[in-house]
């Protein structure tokens, strides 16, 4: 019984989460915002989940972190800055980005992020623990803002239809346990 109990839960938390996820893309954080770096590095982002940056530039430096797990990626973790900070030499990341999308071999001549305005595309995320290098961009000179934004780069929310595809699983799985169960139930009442 408490296993269950425990499946038709999990499926009640899939099915809000998907629920929440497909509203949200639509109406809530999850639709896609999109922002000037000047205006981020005034303003922040608020609660934005999937946003697009125009005008932010790459400062040429970033952090290589290696893969930590057999099946895992490496990733780059590299400040993005307004086109003033980057003119006037100002060493403060309000936006941290990092992505997996990169060719390795750019690292052999240290040209995968050569300082340059770009438009960045991604979710807000933290770097993941064991990935957080934090430190080597400190080193190289760089401060962190009191609240710093972390960017995934080419990373975007689930698609409507693996949400609605999670609530229509969840949904089915919960309900069909129960009505298993019901049936069993009722088979042993009328034995008796």
């Amino acid at each position: 019984m408490l296993f269950r109990l425990l499946i038709v839960f999990g499926c009640v938390v899939v099915f809000i989460n998907g629920c929440n996820s497909l509203i949200s893309q639509e109406v809530g954080t999850h639709k896609l915002r999109t922002y000037q770096m000047a205006e981020i590095a005034e303003e922040g982002i608020g609660d934005a989940d999937f946003v697009e940056i125009q005008q932010a530039w790459q400062t040429g430096e970033y952090v290589h972190v290696e893969a930590v797990r057999q099946f895992d990626r490496p990733i780059l973790i590299y400040p993005v800055q307004t086109q003033e900070q980057i003119n006037s030499g100002e060493k403060v990341a309000k936006l941290i980005a990092w992505t997996e999308l990169f060719d390795v071999n750019c690292l052999d001549d240290q040209s995968c992020l050569p300082q340059q305005e770009v438009t960045l595309k991604g979710i807000t995320r933290d770097i993941p623990a064991e990935k957080n290098q934090l430190q080597q961009l400190l080193d190289k000179g760089y401060t962190l803002d009191e609240q710093p934004i972390f960017i995934e780069v080419d990373k975007a929310p689930l698609e409507w239809y693996w949400n609605l595809g999670m609530m229509l699983g969840a949904l089915a799985l919960g309900a069909g346990i129960e009505i298993v169960h019901l049936r069993k139930t009722r088979k042993k009442q009328l034995e008796v």
